[in-house]
């Protein structure tokens, strides 16, 4: 697929899990996002880099957490295979449920100083307002050099409060 079709099936299943009432806030839908990212990364044919995978397989454990909360390796499957066949990584995400500003922007800049295809950041917001603001703040915090990097940079908001079943996206420093 391409990027714009991923972005596309990620859109998806994140609209699925926001209408599923019977997951538990924060935690639940951390876990619920995640997995819809992972399942397109394995339909992909990426190796996933999660702390939900609990593989074992070579130093990097074959899927648990590796410098993100998620992200997608272009690299071989075998035990080694990321010693010879790493080439980058196509996907990173991060996650930040606290609604506080300065915990956002720590781990949006992560994603700045990665080097990935897509950017996602998922955050938890209770007003347009709010999730506008830190839209601003997340452009406002990185120089214009780390983001000129043909990524596609996306923050998607999940509701809290009178939208609770309203996913936000919105593409950053969106290119024509």
């Amino acid at each position: 697929m391409t990027n714009n079709e991923i972005l596309i099936e990620i859109r998806k299943g994140f609209n699925k899990v926001q209408h599923n009432t019977a997951i538990e806030r924060q935690r639940g839908w951390t876990q619920a996002f995640i997995n819809v990212l992972r399942e397109i990364g394995f339909n992909e044919k990426l190796k996933v880099y999660t702390s939900s995978l609990k593989q074992k397989i070579g130093p990097r454990k074959g899927g648990g957490e590796w410098l993100f909360d998620l992200c997608w390796s272009y690299e071989g499957f075998g035990k080694d295979d990321w010693k010879t066949h790493y080439t980058g990584l196509k996907l990173i995400c991060e996650c930040e449920w606290r609604m506080n500003e300065d915990e956002i922007l720590y781990d949006f800049q992560k994603l700045a100083i990665g080097k990935a295809e897509l950017k996602i950041m998922i955050i938890q917001y209770k007003s347009e307002e709010q999730f506008m603001k830190i839209k601003e703040a997340c452009e406002k915090s990185v120089d214009t050099k780390l983001y000129d990097d043909n990524a596609k940079y996306i923050l998607i908001g999940s509701g809290n409060g009178k939208n609770d079943y309203e996913i936000k996206w919105q593409e950053l420093w969106k290119r024509n």
